[in-house]
């Protein structure tokens, strides 16, 4: 007999087996006799198998989009071009980078490349928009190299810093999909950064640009007066804007307050998926889909022949195949009682009185010995050898991994109960792994929000300089993200590891352009020593890009909604919202905050 390798399978692993069974159940084509394949393996595949198509259809779209908005704003061929080699360097690069360290595709690294995409574009974005309007002015090539590099170098870097260390908190979940995405996508950005500060001046110096009409200084475009419009606006009105930045703040903490944690895969398909209805099927038809292990661990040899410890598992899994609280019910108990009530109630001339469990020691242990002798090999799925284990598997239906965990928690103290210093108890399988490992990743993940949070606190007060500056400058970066957390309350979408991403990805994300403004107006302010004139300064020299790369960010998240799952859709969705949220604070409360600031300063 082969000796088994046991382990768990890997996701090569499970979609070789699913294969397998479909390629069976091909063979056996019936209209008359329907055969459903469902469970978690198969759940896990077809999730799978969604995410992998539809990542090439999002790559185009969002390149297509891509492509639409630099086309728009830098009517170059190079203004296109460029920032592509840069994202697909650092994508290409990753891609690797995951092939040598064994890191696979997983329903979590769909967001990679559009994020990845979103990212490099960023940093090429803000150093070209510099580039071309000081080319456009007169300026040498490499002057404007010089000058693009210097007046946003330092920013891009910090910004990719904040980024990378907003991605590295998911490093600390529990869960090792969750990990893996955290150290993938940070080293993304890193390489993004390289590639930007490195290859593009690189490229940007050997290759030709024909320059544009020269540019007159001073003379205005619309886009320029569309920012000036906002730093008037965010300049005049400084204690409305904060004012009714506070009453979102507390209108959004209400709503935070009405998120639950939630994780159902299911759930992410659409409801024409057959995948659904099948799971469905088995959990009406078979009384559950799932199945919780647990082993009862006697201590002693042959302690499962005890009348007294098979009459307490007797016990226990009539009660449980009685518990049904709404959420979730038990559909059947299968334990060794199974097969001794069938082996005495055989014994007997199958009389149905005789099913039912022998109450002395000697009886039982004949009766095992007969039921082993008879050619069954059952025993050794539910006893070891030595007859001290025992196994009991409970018949659960589909239902949130949430739900499951807590499930488990009751199932330990029912067992404890009965069972006191009979058996010791461990609850097992795949589903309470799951319902384990899931809950503890999601709070672990809301941890990450707070180690993002103090490290990019950190980064940002390295930049600006100051302190006072530093700290007011985080609250454009947190209202955002409370605004749309905010949203989901209120319209009821959970929390769960897709949703909880959010925030980790947001604060590195719009931190960036926060820093790219905080870093311009404490330089502008300090030449000026006007915090309008310091506004308005920044808002013609770096709120282009940031506009940029906003829409882009955007755009690109916001292409995510055209995935099947609707897990990505939410994501995208609600992280397209923030970025546009992230933009608003940044053009109008960032400038109000400052000017609150400064200008107590220069009245004192």
């Amino acid at each position: 007999k082969k000796e088994l390798k046991r382990h768990y399978f890997s996701a090569e692993e499970n979609t070789i087996v699913v294969a397998s069974l479909e390629k069976v159940l091909e063979k056996y084509p019936d209209e008359n006799f329907n055969i459903t394949l469902a469970g978690g393996p198969i759940v896990v595949e077809t999730y799978n198998r969604i995410t992998r198509k539809d990542l090439i259809r999002l790559i185009i779209a969002s390149n297509i989009i891509i492509t639409f908005f630099l086309a728009v704003f830098f009517r170059r061929l190079s203004g296109v071009i460029l920032p592509f080699i840069i994202v697909a360097s650092a994508l290409l690069s990753t891609i690797g980078l995951m092939a040598i360290t064994n890191l696979h595709i997983t329903f979590f690294t769909i967001v990679l490349p559009s994020f990845l995409i979103a990212v490099g574009i960023a940093d090429s974005v803000h150093i070209l928009a510099i580039f071309y309007k000081k080319y456009e002015e007169g300026s040498g090539k490499e002057d404007a190299i010089a000058y693009a590099l210097g007046h946003s170098g330092l920013a891009i870097v910090m910004t990719s810093l904040t980024t990378a260390a907003g991605l590295m908190s998911f490093s600390f979940s529990e869960l090792a999909a969750i990990a893996e995405l955290g150290m993938i996508s940070s080293a993304g950005v890193i390489l993004a950064l390289i590639y930007s500060v490195i290859m593009l001046p690189a490229l940007l110096a050997v290759i030709p640009i024909k320059r544009k009409k020269m540019i007159i200084k001073g003379k205005s475009g619309i886009m320029d007066r569309v920012l000036l419009v906002f730093a008037d606006f965010s300049t005049s009105h400084p204690m409305k804007i904060i004012t009714a930045s506070i009453i979102l703040f507390v209108i959004a903490v209400y709503g935070i307050l009405q998120l639950e944690f939630s994780h159902n895969l299911l759930t992410y398909f659409p409801d024409h998926f057959k995948i659904k209805s099948d799971v469905m099927l088995i959990d009406q038809k078979f009384r559950g889909a799932l199945v919780i292990e647990s082993v009862l661990d006697t201590k002693k040899e042959n302690g499962v022949y005890d009348p007294e410890f098979l009459n307490r598992l007797e016990k226990i899994s009539q009660d449980l195949e009685q518990v049904d609280p709404g959420d979730i019910f038990v559909g059947k108990v299968m334990t060794i009682n199974d097969v001794l009530k069938e082996t005495n109630k055989a014994l007997h001339g199958n009389d149905p009185a005789f099913y039912r469990i022998p109450q002395d020691k000697l009886t039982i242990a004949q009766e095992f010995l007969l039921f082993e002798n008879s050619g069954s090999d059952d025993l050794e799925n539910i006893v070891d050898s030595q007859f001290s284990k025992t196994r009991v598997s409970i018949k659960i239906p589909w239902v949130d991994l949430v739900i499951i965990d807590r499930f488990i928690g009751e199932l330990e103290e029912r067992f404890s109960h009965v069972f006191k210093d009979t058996a010791e108890v461990t609850i097992t399988g795949m589903t309470a792994l799951m319902g384990r490992t899931i809950t503890a990743a999601i709070h672990s993940m809301t941890q990450s929000y707070i180690i993002a949070f103090v490290i990019i606190t950190a980064l940002m007060l390295l930049l600006v300089g100051n302190l006072k500056l530093g700290l007011l400058s985080m609250i454009p970066n947190l209202l955002p993200i409370v605004l749309v957390m905010g949203i989901m309350g209120f319209a009821g979408v959970s929390l769960d590891l897709t949703s909880l991403m959010i925030g980790s990805i947001a604060i590195g994300l719009v931190v960036d352009d926060t820093m790219h403004f905080m870093y311009n107006f404490r330089k502008y302010y300090d030449l000026t020593g006007d915090p309008k004139k310091a506004v308005q300064e920044t808002m013609l020299g770096t709120g282009r890009a940031i506009a940029i790369t906003s829409l882009v960010l955007c755009a690109n998240f916001f292409i995510l909604m055209i995935a099947t799952l609707k897990n990505s859709d939410l994501f995208g969705f609600f992280t397209g919202i923030v970025t546009i949220i992230a933009l608003l604070a940044d053009f109008v409360l960032a400038p109000a905050l400052m000017v609150v600031v400064t200008q107590k300063k220069i009245d004192n």
